[in-house]
């Protein structure tokens, strides 16, 4: 029986690293129109080193999605072998073939807690480094120079006429607009210089030879307008986190903690810890419907087991943490609510799959 366990449980991983290079590589798409929508005009060396720090980002997803292709694909195939009325047959509890897809999803769940606890915010400070090592100031150069004007930000639009031979803009006009999206100020210059002041985190227009032909009519040889980076590309979130960080967060004072809302950095410690649990919720989950579909097709068995998760598990995180975070529950209790439910709802999903 240990030798069909170790088999049971090597044949989980080897789908599970299948599912993961799969998932992947239909991450790198999607990863790859996020970085184009992001980063117009990034080069190719900075999209291939952007590319694997996106993917990183979505481990969260990808980990506990590979867990539970595995299962599906894996009790699917016991059971459409009669392996489990093989071991039923030979007066052995059914409920030993649990055994290994337990012990799968307790270790995965493990490895996604430290996953969430430091690769993702390790992910997520090297998708913001990368994002402020790339010269934004050339790339917005490149978009200005096509002719069509560019926001810097929500309410700052540039256009050029053209880049010189020098990389000077040429024939500048900057419009600022008021909250009603009317242009509050509107310069034209002769030609400015574009670049991104690394010490304040401020991209930096210097106008020459410039006149105002709305808001005033100043005119002059030379104006500087400073317009802030977008506050991801500076200030670090609670994403950008770990959770021993966070948790020193929370051990200090008030009047030394910042930016941050406890209530905020609470829910999210609690949130990872109970994320970390999807993994065995999966394996929970899963098992019972690849052995209930038996003989049937595996792929409707993990279109089932997925609607489960996509439905049920995803909703209920969402749920958990509306309740944290609205003080319905204590912060515990609302993170691991949904969980718990799942919880009990395949331990007794698998305990009556086994008894058919």
């Amino acid at each position: 029986m240990i030798l069909l366990q170790r088999r049971v449980f090597l044949e989980l991983m080897g789908n599970c690293l299948v599912a993961m290079v799969l998932l992947l590589s239909v991450l790198v798409l999607v990863a790859s129109v996020e970085i184009v929508g992001k980063i117009e005009g990034l080069g190719m060396l900075e999209f291939l080193k952007t590319v694997p720090v996106f993917l990183a980002v979505s481990i969260d997803l990808v980990l506990p999605l590979s867990v539970l292709v595995a299962v599906v694909m894996t009790y699917g195939r016991l059971a459409a072998d009669s392996e489990v009325d093989t071991v039923r047959a030979s007066g052995i509890s059914p409920r030993t073939l649990m055994v290994p897809g337990l012990v799968f999803g307790a270790l995965t769940s493990v490895l996604l807690l430290w996953c969430m606890d430091y690769g993702k915010p390790y992910a997520e400070r090297a998708k913001r480094r990368i994002l402020r090592d790339i010269p934004m100031a050339e790339i917005l150069a490149h978009k200005l120079a096509t002719g069509e004007p560019v926001w810097s930000d929500d309410r700052t639009l540039i256009s050029i006429g053209f880049v010189d031979e020098d990389g000077v803009a040429r024939n500048v006009s900057i419009q600022i607009l008021d909250e009603n999206g009317m242009p509050s100020t509107a310069t034209v210059a002769d030609s400015a210089e574009i670049y991104v002041d690394v010490e304040t985190s401020v991209l930096v227009v210097e106008l020459h030879d410039y006149r105002q032909t709305i808001g005033g009519g100043m005119t002059g040889r030379k104006l500087r307008i400073e317009r802030p980076l977008a506050r991801s590309l500076v200030d670090l979130n609670i994403a950008q986190l770990t959770s021993p960080q966070l948790m020193s967060w929370l051990s200090k004072e008030p009047h030394e903690r910042g930016i941050y809302k406890q209530k905020r950095v609470e829910v999210a410690v609690a949130m990872r810890f109970s994320g970390s649990a999807a993994c065995l919720i999966f394996v929970l989950v899963g098992m019972p419907v690849a052995l209930r579909f038996r003989r049937a097709d595996r792929v409707g068995a993990f279109l089932v087991a997925f609607l489960l998760a996509l439905f049920l598990y995803y909703p209920s995180v969402k749920i958990s943490k509306a309740l944290a975070e609205r003080n319905v529950v204590p912060v515990a209790a609302a993170s691991w609510s949904g969980n718990s439910l799942l919880i009990l709802f395949g331990l007794a999903y698998s305990r009556n799959a086994l008894k058919r």
